[in-house]
């Protein structure tokens, strides 16, 4: 794994071999870098099986790196579930990501300098929502929801089923409106009184 500078042409070598490794980003003050990697990764820093086993690769791990002496901590070792999508926070410079535990994922905060995780609790959508509805955490669909980090509330920002633009909605009528504030229940609600 190499990084470069913008101002100068030169390159330079982080990581020598690169295989185990998935993915990479920069801290947001930009002195580190998160690594997201097999157990197998950094000469098997990552690794927590007994000695002789070989780890499962498909188990991925966090690792981080200072950049200016290239030492690299592991991060999730000794963390359960298997870390899935990852991302660094400008916000509050923690790390947040979602893990799979046998059939359920679920949402983690990280912080990189404590070593804390804190699991974020997302209330279960009601099952009463239309089939057709599909409400994806963090993801465009029918709806799309952001987490508050001050109160790690989940957040309903928008149900599109054509393009949210508030002065357009007289001329939709299939269009529903949310801008924040709601809940899922109220969605559920109003789909159900709208015949949507």
């Amino acid at each position: 794994m190499n990084t470069s500078s913008a101002t100068t042409p030169k390159v330079e070598t982080l990581i020598e071999k690169g295989e185990f490794l998935n993915s990479a980003q920069f801290s947001p003050d930009g002195k580190s870098i998160l690594v997201s990697a097999s157990p197998e990764a950094f000469n098997g820093i990552g690794k927590n099986v007994e000695e002789g086993q070989t780890p499962s690769m498909i188990d991925t791990q966090l690792y981080l790196m200072t950049l200016s002496d290239k030492k690299v901590r592991p991060l999730t070792r000794d963390f359960n579930p298997n870390v899935q999508s990852v991302e660094w926070s400008k916000v509050d410079g923690n790390i947040y990501f979602t893990a799979e535990d046998k059939d359920c994922v679920h949402l983690f905060q990280l912080n990189p300098k404590s070593g804390k995780f804190t699991l974020l609790i997302i209330p279960e959508l009601d099952n009463e929502l239309p089939a057709n509805c599909i409400f994806n955490k963090g993801k465009t669909g029918c709806g799309a929801t952001t987490l508050a980090i001050e109160n790690r509330v989940p957040t309903l920002i928008a149900v599109p089923t054509v393009n949210l633009i508030k002065n357009k909605l007289p001329e939709h009528a299939d269009l529903l409106g949310v801008y924040g504030g709601v809940t899922n229940q109220e969605i559920a609600d109003y789909l159900k009184a709208h015949d949507r």
